[in-house]
């Protein structure tokens, strides 16, 4: 998406259809700083920034590094949407009940091949890993928004898998490098395969409280 410089350097940034003042005197203010300013004012509202539109365009993948990064003075026109962050937890927690399931059943797959004997494609066991490793930063992070927000959807703690979950990943790295399948499909199966049954049954309720 291409960043024109905005007439006489003022950015027009509109906050649900208002108009909104924002002071960069020194034009070096970026997106992720103006983000950060308006949800910390609706945080009290429990609200967030949900969607955005960037020089007349939806941007859907708007929360990435290098575009937090951007100076505001580079854009012509922003305009910000916010929504109730109790609904943005709900979607959240579908996504990744829905995203724990899959990857169960991914596993469970794999484990099938690997008792065949039919051996692993390396690509297939990275996928699983990379899977995991997205679990747990997706769950950190909903944990750390709702703990700032003063919400809650997890029955328990979700940090006391985390440590499980990294120590049989180095396990099974191992047991990769090793060329030992058996061992990979022992780990998969037996360790790691009950840790995400156990997350998917005890972590979530049924609603946001």
């Amino acid at each position: 998406m291409g960043k024109d410089k905005a007439v006489d350097g003022l950015t027009l940034i509109y906050l649900d259809g208002a108009r909104l003042d924002y002071e960069d005197t020194e034009s070096d203010a970026t997106l992720g700083d103006l983000v950060k300013a308006i949800e910390g004012e609706m945080q009290s509202l429990k609200r967030i920034v949900s969607e955005l539109a960037i020089d007349g365009e939806d941007c859907e993948h708007w929360r990435t590094e290098e575009l937090m990064a951007g100076k505001l003075a580079d854009f012509k026109e922003l305009k910000f949407v916010t929504g109730s962050f109790e609904d943005f937890v709900v979607k959240a927690v579908d996504t990744l009940q829905e995203y724990i399931k899959v990857m169960r059943e991914n596993i469970g797959a794999s484990v099938a091949v690997l008792r065949r004997g039919e051996g692993y494609k390396p690509e297939l066991l990275i996928s699983i890993i990379e899977g995991i490793v997205q679990i747990m930063t997706s769950i950190d992070e909903l944990s750390r928004g709702m703990s700032k927000m003063g919400v809650n959807t997890f029955k328990e703690n979700p940090s006391v898998y985390y440590a499980p979950l990294l120590k049989h990943m180095e396990d099974l790295e191992a047991a990769r490098g090793g060329g030992d399948s058996l061992l990979v499909a022992d780990i998969l199966e037996y360790e790691i395969l009950p840790i995400l049954g156990d997350m998917d049954e005890k972590l979530f309720h049924s609603g946001v409280s």
